[in-house]
């Protein structure tokens, strides 16, 4: 599996690897705050999406709130992968997030993400108004 090259399906990163890659992503590093911009307005985002079966919204490569991303931080971004791994930002803010589960979850794993990711984030303003 990990030797297999899967492109857009096989990513393999700790939670630690993944938050630093987001928070770059927020810092206007990787891709440059202008393109990153572009790459979390929405550009498609509807009811009844046929593959994930639920609400969604996508930008270009990021998943944002909606039913399929069920996280209610305001101008939030990211994608949760098959494993129940999820990595994620906030427009506008320095933030970078990575949560990868130990093993394959049963239930609702992007559920469980989605609340450690607005909990985090919600714990970060609270240490920057400090």
């Amino acid at each position: 599996m990990l030797a297999a090259e899967w492109p857009a399906v096989n990513a393999v990163a700790s939670a630690l690897a993944l938050a630093r890659t987001y928070d770059l992503l927020a810092a206007g590093g990787l891709i440059g705050q202008k393109l990153l911009d572009e790459a979390t307005r929405p550009q498609s985002a509807g009811r009844g999406d046929l593959v994930l079966e639920r609400d969604s919204s996508f930008g270009l490569g990021f998943m944002l709130p909606a039913d399929a991303l069920p996280i209610q931080t305001e101008g939030a971004y990211g994608h949760p992968g098959a494993g129940g791994g999820f990595g994620g930002s906030v427009r506008q803010r320095r933030f970078g997030f990575g949560f990868v589960p130990g093993r394959l979850p049963s239930g609702n794993a992007m559920r469980t993400a989605a609340d450690l990711f607005d909990l985090a984030v919600a714990g970060s303003e609270e240490h920057l108004a400090k």
